[in-house]
C-alpha cells in the first residue's frame, strides 16, 4: 500500500462513496499516474463501506501483463485452479460469483494496469445484480463505466502569497507529513516559499511530497528545493524521493517504473530521449534530439502529457514548450539504455541551433531558432560546459555565439566563465581577428551584467575598448552593431555616457551605411536614452519619435516597445502630440512578444514609477512584483536593487515604514549603481522618501533598521519584497466572477474530439489542420480549463456541459 494519505481528497473520496450507494453505478473506473493516491483513496473509502457491505479487495500488481482481468481476481481470491484455468466466458464469473455469495458487495481490484477486459466482466455483473466493482489503474478502464481520475494536488503559483501558500493541499499535505517527521517543524513566512516551491518541483504528486517531508528532519526546506532540482546522473531528485525502512512503503522509483510499464516501445524511447534535456523544451527539439519525425513525436508526447511524465508550458504563447519535473527527468537519466547516441544528438542540434539563432541576432532579425535556442537556455549552458571542457579553443565560437543569445538570462553567467577562460588561458590570442574581437565584447557585455560588474569597471571598459579596436566594420558590420551595442547597453556598469554617446552614434552610422534599418530604429532609440540621461529632453525625444516611426515601418517590436517607454516617461509637451504613441501596456506585450527582456524590465519599471508618481500605490506593486520576478529569474543584481528600491518606495507610501526601511538597508550596498541608473527626478523623489522616513521613525529607529536590512542578502530581500508585493496586489485585485471557460468555438470542436478518443492526427484530419496546431490547440484548452491531459479535459468538459457526455 502507498503511504499516500487523503489531504486534498475530500471531493473524490464523497464522488465515489456517491457512486457506490447509487443505484446503477457498477462498474468504477478509478485512474491516475502511479503516486497519485488510487491506493490510499481505495483503502479509506473501504475502511468505512466494510462495516455496511460485504467487501472484496484484491491486488494484482503481480499479474503477468496481458492476463485477464477476473482470471487474475480469481487466483488472488482462491478461486480453484480448474477454474482460474478455464477460458470459458461463464465459468470464471460462475465461480466468482458462488465464492463471493450474496448481499451488497463491493469488489475492489487495485493495480490492474497489466490486465484485459473482456465479456466475462459484464458477464459476472449480470450474475450479481447488487455488485460494485471498482477497478484503479494508471489509465481509465477500457469498458463502459464511471469515471473518477485523480490528479496531482494543486500548488501554489510562483510569487504565491502566504495566505495562498497556506491553503495548498500539496503544502498542507507536506506540512502534516513534515510534522511528523520532526515536531519541531513549522510553516511560516521563513519556510514557505522553499515549501511551494518544493511541491513545484514534485508536480503536486502525493507520494513524492510525502517522501520529502519524510527528510524535513534532516533537511531544512531550502535544502530540500535545492538538491530535488540537482539535475545529474547521481539521481539525487530519486535518493531523496526513495522511501526509509518502512513496511508497505513504495519510492519514487517504482511509481515512475509502474508508469513506464504502460507506454509503448516508441513512447519510452521518447521519454527516456527527453530526460537528457536539462530543462524546457520546443516540440521541434524533442523530434531532432530522439531522431523521431515530428508527427509521430506529437503522438507520443501526447501520451507522456497524460501520464504527466511531461508537461506542457503555457508561459510561451505560439509555441509548444515542454519540460520534465526533476525527479523524472533523473527517472529517465537512470534507466537509459541509449544514452550515448542521445546525447551526441542533442549537442550537435544545439551548437547548430545557437549558432542559427546568433546570426539573426546580428542582423537584428527574428527566426524560430531564437526562440527555441532561450527556451532551451540551461541546455546551452550545459553543452558549453562539456565542450569547453574538451577543448578550450574550439569552445570559443560556441561560446561567443551563446553569449549572443542567452547573455541577457542567468546561464550566461556560465558563458561568461568560458570567456573568461579562454581569456585567462590564451587561446583567445591564437583565434581568427574577427573570434578574438567577438570573445572580447561578449566577455565585457557578460561581465557588465554580472554580479561584479559595478566592481569591475575597468576591466568592462578594458575588454570594450580591445574588442572594439579588433573589429573591422568594413568587414564585419554586423559584428561592429553588436560591438556599439554592448557598449551602449553598459553604461549602467560602466558609467560613462560620453562613450556610450558615441557608441549609439557609431551604430547609426553603420547601420545607415549597410542599410540596416532594424538596428538603426534601435540605435536611435538609445540614442533618446542616452540623451535624456544627460539631460537632453529635446534631442531625446526626437530620436525617440524617429525610431518610433522607423520601428513601425519595418515592424520591429524591439524598436517600438523601446521608443514607447522613452516617451512616456519624458516631461509633458517634450513632443509633438500628433504623434501617435502606443500605451505603456501595449509596449509592454511588444517587448514580450519579442523576447525583449532589457526593453521589457524598462517598461515594468516606467509603468512602476508612473503608478508610484499618480498616487496608485497598488498599481505600483503589481508591476514592481512583475519586473522583480523577471530579475530575479534573470539573476541581474542591478535590476533586483532597482526593483527592491520601487518596492521600498511603495511600502513606504502605504505606511509600512519598518520594511521600507530594512529593504533601503538592503540596497544601499548598491547605492554607488543605483544612482547612476536614476534619472535627477528619480533620485530628487528618493531622496524625499527617504527623509519621510527618517522624520516618520526617527533618526535611532532609521539607522537601526537600515542596519538590520544591510545584513540581508539580495536574494532574502527578494524572497521578502515578493511575499509582501502579493500581499498588496491580492488585497486589492477584484474577484473575478465566475464564467464558463472562455475556449473558442474551435478548441470546442477539439475538445470534442479529444473527448471521443480521438488522436492528433486523426482530429486534424477531421479539422483540416495539421496535427501540430491540434496540439496547440489541446495545450490551449488544458491551460484555460486548468487540466492536466486529455483525461482531466474530457471530465471536466463532460461536467460543465462543454461536450455530451459518451
Amino acid at each position: 500500500m502507498a503511504l499516500v494519505a487523503l489531504i486534498g481528497r475530500g471531493a473524490e473520496l464523497l464522488q465515489l462513496r456517491g457512486l457506490i450507494s447509487r443505484s446503477g453505478a457498477r462498474i468504477v473506473s478509478l485512474s491516475g499516474t502511479g503516486g497519485v493516491g488510487k491506493s490510499a483513496l481505495l483503502a479509506e473509502l473501504l475502511a468505512t463501506e466494510a462495516r455496511q457491505a460485504n467487501v472484496w479487495t484484491v491486488d494484482l500488481s503481480e499479474s503477468p501483463p496481458a492476463s485477464r482481468l477476473l482470471d487474475e481476481v480469481a487466483r488472488a481470491l482462491g478461486a480453484p485452479a480448474e477454474a482460474a484455468r478455464s477460458g470459458a466466458e461463464r465459468t470464471i464469473p460462475r465461480t466468482l460469483a458462488s465464492l463471493m455469495g450474496g448481499g451488497a458487495r463491493v469488489l475492489a481490484v487495485d493495480h490492474a494496469d497489466s490486465c484485459t477486459v473482456d465479456a466475462s466482466l459484464l458477464e459476472l455483473l449480470r450474475m450479481c445484480p447488487e455488485l460494485t466493482l471498482i477497478v484503479a489503474s494508471t489509465l481509465p478502464l477500457n469498458a463502459p463505466a464511471e469515471r473518477i481520475a485523480l490528479r496531482s494536488l494543486a500548488v501554489p503559483a510562483v510569487g504565491a502569497p502566504l495566505a495562498e501558500i497556506l491553503r495548498s493541499p500539496a503544502v498542507r499535505l507536506f506540512t502534516d507529513r513534515a510534522g511528523e517527521a520532526d515536531p519541531q517543524f513549522t510553516l511560516d513566512g521563513a519556510t514557505a516559499a522553499s515549501v511551494a516551491e518544493i511541491c513545484r518541483q514534485l508536480g503536486g504528486l502525493p507520494l513524492a511530497i510525502e517522501l520529502a517531508a519524510a527528510r524535513a528532519r534532516l533537511l531544512p526546506p531550502r535544502e530540500l528545493v535545492r538538491r530535488l532540482a540537482e539535475d545529474s546522473s547521481s539521481g539525487v531528485a530519486l535518493d531523496i524521493l526513495s522511501p526509509r525502512a518502512t513496511a508497505g512503503v513504495v519510492g519514487i522509483r517504482a511509481a515512475l517504473t509502474a508508469n513506464r510499464a504502460i507506454l509503448t516501445t516508441s513512447q519510452d524511447a521518447l521519454l527516456l530521449a527527453l530526460s537528457r534535456f536539462r530543462g524546457p523544451f520546443p516540440l521541434e527539439a524533442a523530434a531532432r534530439v530522439s531522431g523521431r519525425r515530428l508527427l509521430e513525436t506529437l503522438d507520443d508526447i501526447d501520451v507522456l502529457v497524460e501520464l504527466r511524465l511531461v508537461e506542457p508550458m503555457h508561459e510561451e504563447p505560439g509555441e509548444l514548450i515542454f519540460r520534465m519535473l526533476p525527479m523524472v527527468r533523473a527517472f529517465g537519466r537512470e534507466v537509459s539504455a541509449d544514452a550515448d547516441a542521445v546525447e551526441a544528438r542533442r549537442l550537435t542540434y544545439l551548437r547548430e541551433l545557437v549558432h542559427e539563432a546568433a546570426e539573426a541576432a546580428s542582423s537584428a532579425s527574428d527566426s524560430p531558432a531564437t526562440d527555441h535556442a532561450r527556451v532551451l537556455r540551461s541546455d546551452v549552458a550545459d553543452a558549453l560546459r562539456s565542450e569547453a571542457a574538451a577543448d578550450i579553443d574550439s569552445a570559443a565560437e560556441f561560446a561567443t555565439d551563446s553569449a549572443a543569445v542567452i547573455g541577457d538570462f542567468t546561464e550566461g553567467s556560465t558563458v561568461g566563465v568560458i570567456l573568461d577562460r579562454i581569456i585567462a588561458s590564451g587561446a583567445v590570442d591564437r583565434l581568427h581577428r574577427r573570434q578574438q574581437a567577438a570573445v572580447w565584447l561578449w566577455a565585457a557585455n557578460c561581465l557588465a551584467r554580472s554580479p561584479e560588474g559595478s566592481a569591475q569597471r575597468e576591466l568592462v571598459d578594458e575588454r570594450l575598448r580591445r574588442g572594439i579596436e579588433l573589429v573591422d566594420d568594413a568587414s564585419w558590420p554586423f559584428l561592429g552593431l553588436q560591438a556599439r551595442l554592448i557598449a551602449v547597453s553598459s553604461i549602467g556598469t560602466t558609467a560613462d555616457p560620453t562613450i556610450a554617446a558615441r557608441a549609439a552614434e557609431e551604430g547609426v552610422q553603420i547601420a545607415r551605411f549597410v542599410g540596416a534599418q532594424a538596428w538603426l530604429a534601435r540605435f536611435e532609440v538609445w540614442g533618446g536614452i542616452i540623451a535624456y540621461s544627460r539631460g537632453g529632453i529635446d534631442d531625446a525625444a526626437a530620436l525617440a519619435i524617429s525610431g518610433l516611426q522607423r520601428g513601425k515601418r519595418i515592424g520591429d517590436a524591439h524598436a517600438i516597445a523601446g521608443a514607447t517607454g522613452l516617451l512616456r516617461t519624458l516631461p509633458a509637451g517634450s513632443h509633438d502630440p500628433d504623434v501617435p504613441v502606443p500605451s505603456l501596456e501595449q509596449a509592454l506585450d511588444l517587448a514580450r512578444v519579442a523576447h525583449d527582456l532589457t526593453v521589457e524590465t524598462f517598461l515594468l519599471a516606467v509603468l512602476s514609477w508612473e503608478a508610484i508618481l499618480s498616487g496608485r500605490p497598488a498599481e505600483a506593486a503589481r508591476w514592481c512584483l512583475a519586473r522583480l520576478a523577471l530579475s530575479t529569474r534573470r539573476g541581474w543584481t542591478i535590476l533586483m536593487s532597482l526593483s527592491l528600491l520601487h518596492a521600498a518606495l511603495i511600502a513606504a507610501i502605504l505606511g509600512d515604514e519598518p520594511f521600507a526601511a530594512r529593504i533601503f538597508g538592503v540596497v544601499q550596498a548598491d547605492q554607488d549603481r543605483l544612482d547612476r541608473s536614476m534619472t535627477p527626478v528619480t533620485e530628487q523623489f528618493f531622496r524625499g522618501i527617504l527623509d519621510r522616513l527618517r522624520a516618520g521613525l526617527g533618526e535611532e529607529t532609521f539607522l537601526r533598521l537600515l542596519a538590520e536590512g544591510s545584513t540581508v542578502s539580495m536574494v532574502d530581500a527578494a524572497n521578502q519584497a515578493t511575499a509582501w508585493l502579493s500581499a498588496k496586489v491580492a488585497s486589492t485585485a477584484p474577484q473575478p466572477a465566475e464564467a464558463a471557460p472562455p475556449i473558442t468555438p474551435r478548441e470546442r470542436e477539439v475538445l470534442a474530439l479529444l473527448a471521443a478518443g480521438l488522436r492528433n492526427k486523426e482530429i486534424g484530419s477531421r479539422l483540416s489542420v495539421s496535427a501540430k496546431t491540434v496540439m496547440h490547440h489541446s495545450v490551449a484548452i488544458y491551460r484555460k480549463l486548468g487540466v492536466r491531459g486529455r483525461t482531466e479535459a474530457t471530465a471536466f468538459a463532460i461536467r460543465h456541459g462543454l461536450v455530451d457526455a459518451p
